[in-house]
């Protein structure tokens, strides 16, 4: 199990992952509720994008967007009605990001063995778009 909802009473799995053949077998539980899908807390969302796999990530809270493109290129888009700051992580040490509209110019907050993280301050419902250099 990678990630369970807890309360007093009782626990469930939200994440699970088990060995399959030669990969692995991922069940994500959705809630009764659709709209709980916006209540999960920000580190099990960052470790659900992190298990996918994908050249970039973010690791924030719910009502934040992700849009990859398959020319280096993505987009972040906010859905919250106040500023956010967006930690972006891309799996290259020596990655630099481009901004091509939108938002403020990234900031490199750290970067380590085959990843970067930038900090992107996204406006009220506004969007931001980058190249990967």
């Amino acid at each position: 199990m990678l990630a369970a909802a807890l309360s007093p009473h009782y626990s469930h799995p939200v994440l699970l992952r088990g060995a399959y053949g030669k990969g692995w077998l991922y069940v994500l539980a959705i809630p009764d509720v659709p709209s709980d899908l916006y209540k999960p807390p920000a580190g099990v969302l960052t470790l659900l994008r992190g298990e996918m796999g994908l050249p970039v990530t973010i690791e924030c809270g719910a009502r934040v967007g992700l849009f990859l493109y398959d020319n280096n290129t993505f987009i972040v888009q906010s859905f919250l009605d106040r500023p956010v700051n967006v930690p972006v992580r891309l799996g290259r040490g020596d990655a630099k990001l481009t901004p091509l509209s939108g938002g403020c110019p990234p900031q490199k907050a750290r970067s380590g063995e085959g990843e970067s993280v930038f900090d992107i301050l996204l406006m009220p419902g506004r969007y931001a778009a980058f190249r990967v250099e």
